[in-house]
């Protein structure tokens, strides 16, 4: 059996996957897969694969349990909250500097 090819931690897929964990945990709460799933716009079994392959990271991202979903480690939530910390500025630089209507600002950001 082949060994899995660890994913970029650094990566546009893996931050969206931690955006998307952070915005679904609760307080005391695991995201399930298939809300990652729908979130996401991708296969469930695509999920699973990239929680475990996140889990086993040198550093892990997340804690994955099977059938009972995923939370960020405190490494992944540090890493969720710079991406979203980045993305706002981004945000703000499009719309105060730019001139962008504010409509338009989160998705060209």
């Amino acid at each position: 059996m082949a060994a899995r090819r660890q994913p970029n931690p650094h990566s546009e897929s893996v931050d969206d996957y931690l955006k998307a964990i952070l915005a679904l945990e609760g307080p005391g709460e695991r995201a399930m897969s298939t809300a990652l799933a729908d979130r996401l716009g991708v296969a469930p079994a695509s999920v699973t694969n990239m929680l475990q392959k996140l889990a086993a990271l040198p550093t892990p991202l997340v804690e994955y349990e099977r059938h009972r979903g995923a939370r960020l480690s405190q490494a992944g939530r540090r890493r969720a909250l710079e991406v979203l910390r980045h993305h706002r500025l981004i945000e703000t630089f499009l719309y105060k500097v730019l001139d962008y209507p504010l409509e338009e600002v989160h998705e060209e950001a």
